[in-house]
């Protein structure tokens, strides 16, 4: 899923909207038990708390059984290179936050 933020995921040329995302699943868990992994990138280059609150959000209406958080790593041969980035500072902070937040909600690998 990497974020739950409309925005972010239209940054990140998902294709889908956090809606769509949960749709789906609830769709898929109402004809198979299945439980969900999925990753979240902290520190996506412009990503703000009302971002990193959209993702929490969307994680805590989806209820995955494991979650991994990744730090964004900005590459020169990736699009999201062009955006504004975030510090390391600021991306180590939302690290933190989602880390805090979602211990409560599912198993942090």
């Amino acid at each position: 899923m990497e974020s739950g933020s409309p925005r972010i995921l239209q940054m990140m040329n998902k294709g889908y909207t956090p809606s769509q995302l949960l749709d789906f699943w609830m769709c898929i868990k109402s004809i198979y038990e299945r439980e969900l992994s999925t990753d979240i990138i902290a520190g996506f280059p412009t990503e703000t708390y009302e971002d990193i609150n959209l993702t929490i959000d969307l994680i805590t209406k989806l209820q995955p059984k494991n979650i991994r958080i990744h730090t964004y790593q900005n590459s020169p041969f990736i699009p999201a290179s062009k955006y504004k980035q975030l510090s390391k500072m600021q991306k180590d902070e939302h690290y933190e936050i989602y880390k805090r937040e979602l211990k409560n909600i599912t198993h942090i690998l």
